[in-house]
């Protein structure tokens, strides 16, 4: 049975409660020479405490010096079908906590553990429609983490786990706000660090992410993998890995700066660049002759990136020839707009199919020409021909010839 009452500790009365095996009858001395002294005699459940002061209604002080036992300073066993514990804050101008937990040891302030299957160890919900306060704060003053979460269970299990199930438009399941990382995931084996589900459809006639970053400056998303192999049967070393059955595995957007930006190699079954006609304006003609002869002008040399230790070979343009070549991707000059130089390069075929179309029909005139000269030839060695038979025959006989 828990225990209730006023104690007296250097002095000061501080309202305790303890459990029976914490709970001193005597007086007891501590480190500091003060004595617990009960005031008050035992209270049995159900206990209702009602305050409308300044200091806390329940204040549970643990200091560790009793030697009636090391059970909890207090201790509340339910086996009916109501809450252990309800603590209740109605006076809306109060800005403390209804539940405030604090440790001086290696412990938490707060714990909760459940030990059946269908249960929270700690669950924290907003009831107010209108509040825009999180459920759930974390707070830290160290170099740890504000929220941590611990997954034991070597079958499965999720360390940190958020839901948005509203049915309205917007809904963040886990938002994270940071001067470095808003959200930061890590795992040790063949898991996910940071792992985002959307079960949103399209027939909702909304938008739902898995996994949405956003920065004012640097990167909404990072992810980051210095794996060597994987276990997991054939899946990715990835550090951001997305699949997708009917919509976007990754995505990224951007009106200014890069919607994805990739130091390194790339590989895809498939690139798709947006090429629709309703997405484009401002047409206007290309004079292929001249990208031609731009083409043609354009240094292409072999080369390889400083960075790379194999040093593999590359051929291509630098992006600033290119871009003095055709002033193209607006004022960058560092970076090569694969729409760009596809259009450039089916541009320049297409001027050079132009220029063997005529050169073909140069050449078929001319070997019409030939032809026809090859038998105005024919027609004069033969008509020579005969005229020297009859020069022969005439010279035989002594006729003349007609």
């Amino acid at each position: 049975m828990s225990r209730i009452g006023l104690f007296k500790r250097g002095g000061a009365a501080v309202f305790v409660l303890v459990a029976s095996a914490g709970f001193a009858a005597e007086p007891q001395a501590d480190s500091d020479s003060a004595t617990h002294e009960p005031l008050a005699t035992t209270l049995s459940p159900p206990v209702s405490i009602t305050y409308t002061g300044t200091s806390p209604a329940l204040n549970i002080t643990d200091d560790g010096t009793s030697t009636a036992g090391n059970g909890p300073a207090i201790n509340v066993k339910e086996t009916g079908l109501n809450r252990g514990i309800n603590v209740s804050v109605t006076n809306t101008a109060n800005e403390y906590s209804a539940v405030y937990g604090t440790t001086a040891g290696t412990g938490s302030g707060v714990v909760g553990v459940t030990t059946g299957i269908g249960g929270y160890g700690g669950k924290f919900q907003i009831n107010n429609e209108n509040s825009a306060q999180p459920a759930l704060e974390g707070l830290t003053n160290g170099t740890g983490a504000a929220v941590y979460g611990l997954l034991q269970n070597a079958r499965s299990g999720t360390g940190v786990y958020g839901n948005a199930s509203s049915s309205s438009v917007e809904g963040v399941g886990v938002e994270g706000l940071g001067g470095y990382w808003g959200v930061y995931g890590t795992t040790a084996s063949g898991g996910t660090g940071v792992h985002g589900e959307s079960t949103a459809t399209f027939a909702q006639d909304d938008e739902g992410f898995g996994v949405a970053g956003y920065s004012g400056s640097v990167s909404g998303v990072y992810g980051y993998n210095n794996g060597t192999a994987s276990n997991c049967g054939g899946c990715p070393l990835a550090g951001v890995w997305g699949n997708s059955i009917n919509g976007y595995g990754v995505y990224g957007q951007s009106s200014k700066s890069y919607a994805g930006y990739f130091a390194g190699k790339v590989a895809a079954t498939s690139f798709q660049v947006i090429s629709d006609r309703n997405v484009k304006t401002d047409f206007e003609p290309v004079n292929g002759q001249k990208l031609l002869d731009r083409v043609e002008a354009m240094p292409i040399s072999s080369w390889a990136f400083k960075n790379d230790e194999q040093k593999l070979r590359h051929v291509g343009p630098t992006a600033q020839d290119f871009h003095d070549a055709f002033g193209l991707n607006g004022e960058d000059d560092t970076h090569i707009n694969l729409t760009d130089i596809a259009g450039v390069s089916l541009a320049a075929i297409k001027q050079l199919n132009t220029e063997l179309k005529r050169k073909d029909a140069e050449i078929a005139e001319l070997k019409a020409q030939y032809a026809a000269q090859s038998q105005l030839a024919e027609s004069l060695a033969a008509r020579m021909n005969a005229l020297e038979q009859q020069v022969a025959t005439a010279s035989r006989t002594g006729s003349t010839i007609p």
